[in-house]
């Protein structure tokens, strides 16, 4: 007769064999690969949260700044509308003391354009020529029905001496942007150009930021009074390479960006870009971390296409 087996040896049995182990190991893997998965989600999650804080953090600090530097501006329309006549070496008081190589890095300087109709052209360019400066003339040379002329830009030295009697007039996108403030009565940014402060060293996009100067006593309720009254523009021009450094510091972002002038991101309307900057490679980019934002700038759109690595 046989013996039968203890229950306890029976229900051992039943788990210590070849399909429960793959079991066992099967559970243990689903675990680790949760496990794996549930961690990748979370620091992902972390990656992109810090990537979109970056994003935000510059965003803020480009639009932030840019309304400071409207703030500058309209002291120096605030200026020539308290004195009688704004002279040359009060100007030079005015900018000097704004500290703006210490407190406003990226602006390359503070300007009054003058508007000039053709017959006082000559009586114009003989009254700067008296103040000193003998070779004086509008440029760039040409019969137009409407000149401005760049009579100060501090600091007066260096890059933007060049400037020194430029009608910026005669550009179309300067123009642009000069007819845009003088019609609102509000700041007008203008699109991308090659500042005439550039020289063969360093070349940087350019653009420029204007509000209007009326003539005083003239109505300018209407857009048509406003355009009738237009006497100036007190301006500034910006090395676009050296503003977003000032803004975001000079040290390699951990971030990229490009900004561009407009809705589109084409060559030729490119201000800035940390890639070619920091030469950073392709493969250090990370293609799930994207983000597009849209600027509205004193009447003008950027748009900016952030990377993370």
């Amino acid at each position: 007769m046989s013996e039968l087996k203890p229950k306890s040896i029976l229900f051992a049995d039943i788990f210590h064999n070849r399909f429960t182990a793959w079991v066992v190991l099967g559970i243990s893997l689903a675990i680790t690969l949760l496990g794996w998965i549930i961690t990748t989600q979370y620091v992902n999650k972390q990656v992109e949260s810090r990537f979109l804080f970056e994003v935000k953090t510059a965003t803020d600090a480009i639009e932030k700044r840019m309304q400071e530097y409207e703030q500058v501006l309209r002291g120096g329309v605030g200026l020539m509308k308290s004195s009688k006549v704004v002279d040359r070496q009060e100007w030079q008081v005015y900018v000097s003391n704004l500290l703006i190589e210490t407190y406003w890095p990226g602006i390359q300087g503070i300007g009054y354009a003058e508007m000039v109709k053709p017959q006082d052209k000559s009586a114009h360019e003989e009254r700067i020529r008296q103040e000193g400066f003998p070779n004086y003339v509008i440029s760039p040379g040409g019969e137009r029905d409407i000149y401005s002329a760049i009579i100060y830009l501090e600091p007066f030295s260096a890059r933007n001496i060049r400037a020194f009697g430029y009608d910026m007039y005669s550009n179309p996108v300067r123009r642009e942007a000069m007819l845009r403030a003088a019609k609102t009565g509000g700041p007008a940014l203008s699109g991308r150009v090659t500042l005439v402060q550039e020289t063969d060293v360093d070349v940087q996009a350019g653009f420029l930021v204007y509000l209007p100067f009326y003539e005083k006593g003239m109505p300018v309720v209407t857009e048509n009074d406003r355009l009738k009254a237009i006497k100036g523009f007190v301006y500034s021009p910006f090395r676009a390479k050296d503003l977003f450094n000032g803004i975001l510091g000079n040290a390699e972002p951990v971030i990229d960006y490009q900004i561009y002038d407009g809705d589109f991101s084409v060559e030729n309307a490119l201000l800035y870009d940390t890639r070619k900057e920091f030469k950073v490679n392709q493969a250090d980019i990370d293609p799930n971390l994207r983000e597009t934002v849209e600027l509205e700038l004193l009447g003008r759109k950027w748009r900016i296409d952030y990377q993370g690595r």
